[in-house]
């Protein structure tokens, strides 16, 4: 009930969102956008969200105060947010199918990257005059790609609270959302984009009407699933994780859908935009954009691509295929942990597993997302050793296409089905009775494929 609850109120925030998208689009004044997203945001979190709404307003009030002290650490509000969104998880009020807490996850993000992007400014404003000066002996200015300038308590309330995307990714950074508000894109017609992503949108919702007839999530926790032979339930859990794919892609192509037709989150595409991140280089005369006559080819709504539905499912790698799923996130934690110089640059390993444990603590304090996500490095290991110890012995091209076929099934297909199935199950009981079923497949078959490859390295040694 609580579930079918959750998927109505999502249906009416998305059609509100698509709706002022249009609205705004057509009639809205650049002045007011700002403030009637804030308000029609506000106003749904207050409607679906009950106790969420002051974990909001406290996190958002008590970090704005942190950064604009100038005196706190971005580091440090990094670690208030994630230890507010862990104590929320550990409260009563929590319950991971609601709105509140898809709200509180985006939130957490929001909050950490305007802190550190205030910084950045303040930064950049105290080494302002230190640059001009190197410019007038001959030096070279890098182009600054950050705020235009530094957003008050209201604007960043506003983008705290703004609609689009206040329950769903693509998340977004502030300076993109101010740049949509302030219409520094000329309008274009984007009619081919759109398009592209209402038949995206169609395709996605016409497989999730259909295999929702015939798959259900809550198989997982009946008997009848356990009873069946081993190969048959790890078919069977991977449709289910697909099923619960699907639910996601369907939710973020949607947004991607408003965002295009809102004119959001787009840039010229010589700026060379990062799904979640923006603009890399600066815009310059040299790269031909037309402001007065733009075209849709010179812009590109790649800053707010979360997914790439098709690479996800054909890729052969994990890894590959683990970077295409929400590509906003992963900027988001590459950026702000993976890369960070709290941990030692030369540990890949060590970078690797805090990042996914952040991840993991994002998601909540249940056991299901630590098993779902802390196995995934000994993954990649695994596969990049079969990559280098079995495929490329292989010398003929159907050799290959054999290769890549059971790599794809057992090392990507059923991979994914575990650690979705433990995204699913979550509670400890549940993962711990899915897992023995499954021979604790996502952590036995890795280990399984390095034993296989330093046996094949020992007994062929490559040749030099």
């Amino acid at each position: 009930m609580a579930t079918s609850n959750k998927d109505a109120q999502f249906l009416i925030a998305m059609s509100i969102s698509f709706t002022l998208a249009v609205f705004l689009h057509r009639f809205g004044h650049p002045k007011y956008k700002k403030e009637i997203l804030s308000l029609f945001g506000l106003l749904l979190v207050i409607l679906f969200c009950g106790y969420g709404t002051i974990q909001l307003l406290m996190m958002t009030t008590v970090t704005t105060c942190m950064i604009k002290s100038r005196k706190c650490s971005p580091r440090l509000a990094f670690v208030y947010c994630l230890a507010h969104r862990v104590i929320y998880c550990s409260s009563k009020y929590y319950d991971h199918i609601t709105l509140g807490n898809a709200m509180m996850l985006v939130a957490t993000i929001k909050m950490i990257t305007v802190a550190y992007e205030i910084n950045e400014y303040q930064r950049h404003k105290k080494e302002l005059s230190s640059d001009q000066e190197d410019e007038c002996n001959g030096g070279s200015k890098t182009p600054w790609l950050g705020l235009n300038s530094e957003p008050t308590v209201l604007d960043v309330f506003c983008y705290m609270t703004c609609l689009w995307g206040i329950f769903t990714g693509p998340i977004f950074t502030y300076k993109t959302y101010d740049d949509s508000m302030r219409e520094q894109v000329p309008a274009v017609p984007f009619k081919n984009t759109a398009l592209e992503n209402f038949k995206k949108l169609a395709l996605i919702v016409g497989l999730l009407l259909i295999a929702s007839r015939f798959i259900s999530t809550s198989a997982l926790r009946e008997d009848s699933f356990y009873e069946a032979l081993f190969p048959i339930r790890l078919f069977h859990s991977a449709l289910i994780a697909l099923l619960f794919q699907l639910r996601f892609v369907g939710a973020w192509i949607f947004m991607e859908t408003v965002y295009v037709l809102a004119g959001f989150g787009v840039y010229p595409v010589s700026t060379d935009p990062r799904p979640g991140k923006g603009p890399t280089r600066a815009l310059t005369e040299d790269d031909g954009i037309s402001l007065l006559h733009p075209t849709e080819e010179e812009y590109t709504f790649r800053t707010v691509s979360n997914i790439k539905p098709l690479q996800v499912l054909s890729n052969v790698s994990f890894r590959e295929s683990f970077r295409c799923w929400n590509c906003c996130v992963q900027w988001w934690l590459s950026h702000f942990v993976y890369s960070s110089n709290i941990f030692p640059k030369q540990s890949k390993l060590i970078r690797g597993q805090a990042t996914l444990l952040v991840s993991a603590m994002w998601h909540g304090v249940l056991p299901g997302y630590y098993v779902a996500f802390l196995p995934i490095p000994l993954v990649i290991f695994a596969e990049n050793l079969c990559f280098c110890s079995l495929q490329s012995r292989l010398t003929s091209e159907r050799g290959e296409k054999i290769y890549n076929m059971i790599h794809w099934l057992f090392l990507k297909i059923f991979i994914f089905a575990m650690t979705f199935s433990n995204f699913i199950l979550l509670d400890y009981d549940s993962i711990l009775r899915f897992n023995k079923s499954m021979y604790y497949y996502l952590i036995s078959f890795p280990l399984f494929c390095i034993i296989l490859c330093k046996t094949v390295d020992f007994i062929l040694p490559h040749s030099d």
